[in-house]
């Protein structure tokens, strides 16, 4: 559960500025303001939820690779 809460912590800002970007012309500068705004703190609320989770329970943290960002040597 916390992997995926931490994958939607991540993505919530992009795809707040993704509709801001594409559809902030037609809907003017309070929405985009609006959407980044609340993708930003949709991400906030669920990393301080993260947080409390692991620092309630540390045998939950996340351990693993998620992504290789560079391999060096074999």
């Amino acid at each position: 559960m916390l992997f995926n809460l931490s994958l939607i912590a991540l993505i919530m800002p992009l795809i707040a500025g993704i509709l801001a970007g594409f559809f902030g012309k037609t809907l003017g500068k309070i929405f985009t303001n609006g959407v980044t705004i609340l993708g930003v703190l949709i991400s906030f609320i669920i990393s301080i939820f993260i947080l409390i989770s692991i620092l309630e329970n540390p045998e939950l943290v996340f351990n693993q690779d998620v992504y290789t960002w560079l391999s060096i040597g074999s």
